[in-house]
């Protein structure tokens, strides 16, 4: 099975497990909006056993490595016009989330933490696939289309609004992210309760770090022929076996974690550095 290093490049061989023992105290979750809004920023929540998802504002943003010295994949840079809002989860999707779709029978048991806890910490060790099977059991739950945000949905809100290597400037910084250098509150590697970190200028916690996201897109070497508006890439014979993650994970190098890094894998690929976040459509 494929793997990566600290810098996220797949290679092929066994996968490092890294075992660590740390304690981060989960946040309070924060009172939500009482019913759905149009504004940008409302927080939403669908039912008591689905994520809060944060109304991410319809815009223009320019995709791929802005700031020079990224990967080859990180490019062309290109102008992408998303023409309608979206809701995209606030968290990333948490044990206690993932367990609760389990006890539905609606996902796939035995999924492990290896000791590092469940909770509010976020899911990990699950494929693309798995996620879908989250989704679809969500869409079924409160009849809304909810999914996996697009890549470039996923670069969007997790620049929100900004041009630099990071969100808030363009380095790395101390306290803002859970990444290996990054400056973290403990000494030992581990994931952090979501929301553990301040949220970016969209409300959106741990774009940067934590555990890499699964997108829906099909696994590209590159932004060649990619759509312009905002859309999943899809090969147009509908088959595909590599997607897409990105974010960087608990145990990546800065590098690695900025929001134009890109991380190409098989579909069935799961990891102690993997999870995902929701999104559902709006209009």
């Amino acid at each position: 099975m494929p793997g990566f290093s600290r810098n996220h490049r797949p290679a092929a061989g066994a996968l490092a497990r890294i075992a660590a023992a740390c304690i981060a105290a989960a946040l309070p979750i924060l009172p939500l909006a009482p019913a759905l809004g149009s504004e940008p920023g409302t927080i939403i929540r669908d039912c008591d056993e689905c994520p809060e998802l944060v109304v991410v504002p319809a815009g223009t943003f320019r995709m791929g490595d802005l700031s020079g010295g990224g990967d080859a994949d990180e490019g062309p840079v290109r102008t992408v016009e998303l023409a309608r809002r979206f809701a995209l989860a606030r968290y990333e999707t948490t044990f206690a989330e993932w367990d609760t779709c389990v006890a539905a029978g609606a996902c796939r048991r035995g999924v492990s933490d290896i000791g590092l806890g469940r909770d509010r910490r976020p899911v990990m060790l699950v494929t693309w696939r798995d996620a879908q099977d989250f989704v679809r059991w969500l869409s079924g739950l409160t009849g809304k289309a909810y999914r996996l945000p697009s890549e470039a949905e996923w670069e969007y809100a997790a620049r929100a609004g900004s041009a630099t290597r990071f969100p808030w400037g363009d380095e790395i910084g101390r306290g803002h992210a859970n990444c290996e250098e990054c400056g973290m509150p403990w000494e030992d590697p581990r994931t952090a309760p979501v929301g553990s970190f301040p949220a970016n200028a969209f409300g959106i916690h741990d774009m940067v770090g934590n555990v890499y996201e699964w997108v829906a897109d099909c696994g590209r070497e590159s932004y060649d022929g990619a759509p312009s508006d905002g859309s999943v890439q899809e090969p147009g014979d509908g088959e595909c076996a590599w997607r897409m993650m990105r974010g960087g994970s608990w145990c990546s190098l800065p590098r690695a974690s900025r929001p134009a890094n890109r991380v190409r894998v098989p579909d069935a690929f799961h990891d102690i550095h993997v999870g995902f976040r929701v999104a559902r459509s709006l209009d």
